[in-house]
């Protein structure tokens, strides 16, 4: 679990997230030695944590000592439910990320060679970029294209590319053959990297992620930033992006299992009735 400190410190609410994150992440009831040895917290502040989520029913205890969630707990989740929609929640994550970053963030899908963007959030750092939402671009061209583009086989690349390749700028991957290569490094290496490929002086990385849409279709997220500083920045920024990745991607698991259970639903849809979409 990512935790940020801010200026002000709460040690007693900060170990009871640590309380119900422990709890959440265990297969069966957990004891208070075992908390006791999993979190930098004193015995006595998590025994008096636990006595107060008990009291509250965020917690409950078995008769052997363990304990688990509580009614209040799962009540808590399916609240979350109610007040966020999915997309909601997509919006408001990307947010956080061009945010934290100061730069442009967009959420995209693959049609056929191109990217179709569903979603452009600005950052206070961010100017005109290609993208748009509802706009495409050639998919060879940009990070999104190339993390989703990683996700087909060769066969079915081929099937959707011919030599020449579109050119945004001089620096867009010219045949084929260039691209597989690329694309064998971003299977590699699990996220796209695109420099100067779609304009000059901005680059990107992309990270595919499954944002709930239709038929589980796969989506990306990339953060376009300046090319200036890019090198320098991109080990921050892939952090900053895969773990807005985890944020959706746990939202989306967490949504499924509580609003269908194990009856094998689909997730909720990331419908935005885009054009063309």
């Amino acid at each position: 679990m990512a935790v940020r400190q801010g200026a002000y410190s709460a040690p007693a609410a900060a170990c009871a997230a640590e309380v119900l994150h422990a709890l959440r992440t265990s297969d069966g009831p957990v004891t208070l030695a075992q908390l006791e040895r999993q979190l930098p917290r004193s015995k006595s502040l998590i025994f008096r944590v636990l006595r107060e989520l008990e009291a509250r029913e965020f917690v409950m205890r078995d008769h052997a000592g363990g304990f688990r969630l509580g009614i209040e707990a799962f009540e808590m989740a399916t609240a979350y439910l109610g007040q966020w929609a999915f997309a909601d929640v997509v919006r408001q994550t990307l947010r956080q990320l061009a945010d934290e970053t100061g730069d442009t963030v967009n959420l995209g899908v693959l049609r056929d060679a191109e990217v179709l963007y569903l979603m452009k959030v600005p950052g206070a750092s961010s100017y005109v970029t290609v993208s748009r939402v509802g706009g495409r671009v050639p998919a060879n061209c940009v990070a999104i294209g190339k993390a989703l583009l990683a996700e087909l086989s060769d066969t079915a690349i081929a099937a959707r590319l011919r030599d020449p390749l579109p050119q945004m700028t001089d620096q867009s991957v010219q045949t084929l053959r260039d691209l597989m290569e690329e694309l064998e490094v971003v299977r590699k290496q699990g996220h796209a990297i695109d420099r100067e490929q779609a304009a000059l002086g901005r680059c990107a990385l992309a990270v595919v992620t499954n944002a709930g849409r239709p038929d589980h279709e796969l989506t990306a997220v990339s953060i376009s930033a300046s090319a200036s500083r890019f090198e320098e920045r991109r080990d921050q920024l892939l952090d900053r992006l895969l773990h807005a990745r985890e944020l959706l991607e746990r939202d989306r698991l967490t949504r499924t299992a509580l609003a269908h259970g194990a009856d094998g639903d689909s997730p909720p849809d990331l419908d935005l009735d885009l054009p063309g979409s």
